[in-house]
């Protein structure tokens, strides 16, 4: 898997066809998609605006207080984490006690690559079907 620069001005034939790789999968190839996508899965959809995991960590800070606990102590399932936006943006407002979960080895990779110390497990699990949560 090829890593590209999804932050130049002009995007040529090849992050095109990365691009096009997000419009065909299914429950039955997600995990494969996944896994063939998590290099450049974040370049990708932050380029497009995709805001999602930044309006997630917000509303999981604001509901937070309910717990009574400090932001360092509540325990976060991050479910389907991915690369771990979700993660990267609730350790930076105080979170610390996130496990993340996800289907694809290769997202929970580039995720401990690429954000180490944000989660403080990182657990494949394929979250489409309860016959495998333990």
């Amino acid at each position: 898997m090829q890593k590209l620069d999804f932050s130049v001005e002009t995007l040529t034939e090849e992050h095109k066809k990365e691009m096009e790789k997000h419009a065909g999968f299914n429950q039955e190839t997600i995990v494969g998609h996944y896994d063939e996508v998590c290099t450049n899965y974040e370049a990708i959809y932050l380029r497009v605006g995709f805001h999602d995991p930044k309006k997630c960590a917000e509303l999981t800070s604001e509901c937070y207080q309910l717990i009574g606990k400090d932001k360092a102590d509540v325990e976060v399932l991050d479910m389907g984490c991915g690369t771990g936006l979700v993660g990267q943006y609730l350790h930076e407002d105080g979170f610390r006690q996130i496990v993340g979960l996800d289907a694809s080895a290769g997202m929970l990779k580039e995720c401990e690559v690429t954000k180490p110390g944000v989660h403080k497990e990182l657990v494949e699990l394929f979250l489409g079907s309860p016959s495998t949560y333990p």
